[in-house]
């Protein structure tokens, strides 16, 4: 509905509640049990734009005025309650924060607002009436106040909330209960209420009804609820002015019987709004969770998805690396097999150029062949996951024999003073002795590598004994170069995979970033720790530590 038809049909209901209020008025009563028109105003100017409030504020005042007109009040008296009735609804605008945006009635303290509002409208209300009565009529100031503001603040307590959740879309939301299930719990509400206040009803069971409302407040979506704690409020207010129920047939005085039923309009909003307000939020954070929930599920179905493919992939590139390895290791092998022989003369003499060709040979060869054996270190747990490698007695001297062996081609043609220092006797560690190997040998191809001819590579053998009660033996082994060195910000990153210091680069010096790596990886399978110490220019020591056995 556009804002006019909507501003048009608000002002016609303040029209005709207004009439009706008074004729449902307690008989010999200045004042009506019941006004709903307050609850329809400050509704009109809460959900309306603040620069319309002037203009509707006019409105609201000369059909409030027409209504008591219409009804037999005098124009004076009239007008004024006309000013009454549009004050308490800009005050009950103002309190529930409509000059801030649009209120609604979702939260305990959104309820909390509403009936703070009412009550501070309700009592404007009822100071300004009370004073136009006072004024124009004879009657009890303080009286006449406590009847408008019971009435109006019931008012605002039963009207107002119904229009705060008709334009709010959260207030649809209900529990599983079926649509005929929800229509049938309150029609039998309205029931109840009817049964207890009809005519010649005299038992004091004004309490029964609100069992079943308290039902609804658990069953029925908020917007629901306020229609039918607004529809229990009209049985009340009417059967009552037509004498029926326990109020009526007491015998009471007409203000007597007006205030009960505006205590039983209160007691309706004040039972019906808190339940409802709680049950409604625990079913939207109930159905919050469901949807984390869902999502979570999603998104761990994906994720499962996600483990699943990677998986798949490490197996494909396990399966790579295996094949790779075997048909780059077969023809490698003959390359290096047939460059000795050929190197040895066993298949006839060689002139010094061909001796030359022949050391280029074998050192691509042993280069390639040295690129295979890293990458399947890297790939290692997957490669030999199924074919652990032996753990057994090492002696450091051997290994550091095979890996000097394992790199003498690097040093063909180079001027280079590669020293081995005595190691220790008897200086054995528990480990794969190829393993150990790989690792001495990857540090000694990057010394060889990193040191420009005229340099020297030493590698130094030290067994350190028990220094402190609980601390075992270990075998200190370090390789110094005289080399270009690593700068302070690289040595921190050299250990990543594929990581080549900027020196590296710089030099243009070949490598995959994938040396020092390995080694770390070995030593640590070793329980052991690598370290390195360098300074750019002077050269680089890398010490393993190892357990010694």
């Amino acid at each position: 509905m556009t804002a006019a038809p909507r501003i048009g049909a608000a002002l016609v209901a303040v029209f005709t509640l207004s009439a009706a209020s008074v004729a449902f008025s307690p008989e010999g009563s200045d004042v009506a049990a019941f006004w709903p028109a307050a609850g329809v105003g400050s509704g009109l100017l809460a959900l309306s734009p603040v620069r319309r409030w002037p203009l509707l504020a006019a409105a609201l005042v000369v059909v409030t005025a027409a209504a008591n007109l219409v009804s037999g009040r005098e124009p004076g008296v009239a007008l004024l309650f006309g000013v009454a009735n549009t004050a308490e609804n800009l005050v009950v605008a103002v309190a529930l924060g409509a000059l801030r945006g649009r209120p609604w009635l979702r939260t305990r303290a959104d309820l909390g607002r509403l009936i703070l509002a009412g009550a501070v409208g309700a009592i404007t209300a009822g100071v300004l009436a009370s004073a136009t009565v006072v004024a124009l009529r004879e009657g009890a100031f303080l009286q006449v106040a406590a009847d408008v503001a019971a009435s109006h603040a019931a008012s605002e307590l039963l009207v107002l909330p119904v229009l705060l959740v008709l334009g709010d879309p959260s207030s649809r939301q209900h529990h599983t209960a079926t649509p005929l299930l929800r229509a049938g719990l309150g029609a039998l509400t309205l029931a109840a209420f009817a049964v207890v206040h009809l005519d010649g009803q005299e038992l004091p069971l004004a309490f029964l009804p609100f069992l079943f409302l308290v039902a609804c407040a658990q069953v029925l979506s908020l917007r629901e609820l306020a229609v039918v704690a607004l529809g229990c409020g009209f049985v009340v207010t009417i059967l009552t002015a037509y004498g029926g129920g326990p109020f009526a047939a007491a015998g009471l005085a007409a203000s007597t019987v007006g205030a009960l039923v505006q205590l039983d309009l209160v007691v309706i909003a004040l039972v019906a709004y808190p339940l409802g307000i709680a049950v409604a939020q625990t079913a939207a954070s109930t159905a919050a969770v469901h949807r984390e929930q869902r999502a979570l599920r999603a998104a761990l179905e994906r994720e499962e998805r996600a483990v699943t493919r990677l998986h798949e992939i490490d197996r494909v590139r396990s399966e790579f690396l295996t094949t790779v390895s075997h048909e780059l290791r077969t023809p490698l092998t003959s390359v290096l097999g047939f460059t000795q022989m050929l190197a040895d003369g066993t298949v006839g003499p060689t002139t010094p150029e061909q001796d030359a060709v022949l050391r280029r040979i074998d050192r691509g060869a042993h280069r390639l062949s040295g690129l295979v054996d890293n990458v399947l270190s890297v790939s290692r747990p997957e490669v030999v996951a199924d074919d652990p490698r032996p753990r057994a007695q090492v002696d450091v001297a051997t290994v550091l024999g095979q890996a000097v062996a394992a790199c003498e081609h690097l040093l063909w043609d180079r001027e280079l003073d590669l020293a081995v220092a005595p190691v220790p006797a008897d200086t054995r560690v528990t480990g794969d002795a190829e393993s150990l190997e790989r690792a001495v040998v990857n540090l000694l191809s990057n010394a060889v590598k990193f040191t420009p001819d005229g340099g020297s590579i030493r590698i130094d053998t030290e067994v350190v004994h028990e220094v402190a009660p609980g601390q075992e033996a270990h075998v200190l082994l370090s390789v110094v170069d005289t080399g270009i060195g690593i700068a302070a910000r690289d040595q921190e990153s050299v250990f990543e995979r594929f990581y080549r210091a900027e020196a590296a680069v710089a030099a243009s010096v070949p490598g995959t970033g994938l040396g020092l790596s390995i080694v770390k990886d070995i030593v640590e399978d070793h329980a052991g720790t690598v370290t390195v110490a360098s300074s750019p220019g002077v050269g680089t020591t890398v010490v393993l530590r190892l357990p010694a056995t």
